[in-house]
């Protein structure tokens, strides 16, 4: 699974980053913004799993290519709220519909009672991920969703 996921990542990302000049951490980074609204960088770093100071590198990089913008928060000014431009919306749903057209024509390697069974087994494999992994998670605190 590790395989074919890193393949189909690395097509969607040459892809994506021809054509809108994207890096390819950054286009995970802008989904998980454009769900939770508002979200902080030190938010951003645990969810990503990575550095606070790599979030910042890449959010100054985003803010540069107007993909984002950063707000103080209101109750505390030590957080800076991020958020999507108009821009990173619109690259979005185009990363939406190229990710659409690949899953399509990958599909097509298969017959209809595959894409059944395929679907079936993913479908087993994903609860068992939420029932192992996910629902023992820590809660997060903030009141964001996140």
């Amino acid at each position: 699974m590790s395989v074919l996921q890193r393949k189909i990542f690395k097509v969607i990302n040459e892809k994506v980053s021809k054509e809108y000049m994207l890096h390819p951490g950054q286009i995970p980074m802008l989904f998980l913004i454009q769900k939770h609204p508002g979200i902080s960088q030190r938010e951003i770093a645990k969810i990503m799993d990575v550095e606070p100071g790599t979030v910042a590198v890449m959010l100054k990089r985003m803010e540069k290519s107007g993909l984002v913008y950063r707000q103080e928060d209101s109750k505390d000014r030590r957080i800076s709220r991020v958020f999507l431009t108009s821009k990173a919306q619109e690259i979005l749903n185009s990363v939406r519909v190229i990710v659409r057209d690949i899953e399509t024509s990958l599909m097509e390697a298969l017959t209809q009672e595959e894409q059944k069974q395929l679907d079936e087994l993913l479908s087993k494999i994903r609860n068992k991920i939420d029932e192992q992994f996910v629902a023992n998670e820590p809660r997060k605190e903030s009141g964001d969703g996140c």
